[in-house]
């Protein structure tokens, strides 16, 4: 059993899951795209929850290695921390929503842009998809690019190094010595760009 709340701790607003599940004790922690996640034993009370997620929620942030890519309303977009008005109230299904409306035209001009510039042939389809584990994805026998909404936070040119990447397996399938050939030619400081990835630092 899942439920999604928004809890304020120190004058800020957290978006927060309660997981429920088979265990004896409550476990507290961030998730890398900002939510504070609380597992829990089958019928803890609510108020004990919430006692806890004030105690924890503050001491964890502070000790949290990756930086949170929205608190309330300030959510960053494009590298740069923007205000989108009610963000904080949206439900996960709207902010997804909204998020995927500000990456993909962007990403579409990229793709176009890069595909032109590698001399890809093929015209390949753009999608973009709530994916944890992979930043894209490219589907090259349907033709079709898939990007992670959560690129949206990073700056443009760490964005772009994925575009390279995705379109670079037009070429070479596989994570060889010649593959990252074709990743080093269109964007040399590939591994910056990757490690601010796995650094989850949005800006620049």
């Amino acid at each position: 059993m899942v439920e999604n709340i928004e809890v304020e701790v120190d004058g800020k607003r957290y978006q927060c899951r309660i997981e429920y599940k088979r265990m004896r004790n409550l476990r507290f922690r961030f998730s890398k795209d900002g939510t504070f996640l609380v597992s829990c034993p089958y019928r803890t009370p609510r108020d004990y929850i919430e006692k806890g997620i004030a105690k924890y929620l503050p001491k964890l942030e502070k000790r949290n290695e990756y930086e949170l890519p929205a608190i309330g309303d300030e959510v960053y977009v494009f590298g740069e921390k923007r205000i989108i008005d009610g963000f904080s109230g949206f439900n996960e299904g709207e902010k997804s929503k909204t998020l995927k409306a500000i990456l993909l035209p962007y990403l579409e001009e990229r793709v176009a842009y890069y595909s032109s510039l590698m001399g890809v042939k093929k015209k390949y389809q753009v999608k973009v998809r709530d994916m944890s584990t992979r930043y894209g994805v490219n589907n090259r026998s349907k033709g079709k690019l898939t990007f992670a909404t959560l690129l949206v936070y990073y700056s443009k040119d760490t964005i772009d190094s994925v575009v390279v990447h995705e379109l670079a397996h037009d070429f070479v399938f596989s994570h060889d010595e010649s593959f990252y050939s074709y990743v080093f030619r269109y964007c040399p400081d590939y591994k910056l760009r990757h490690a601010k990835l796995r650094k989850h630092q949005y800006h620049e």
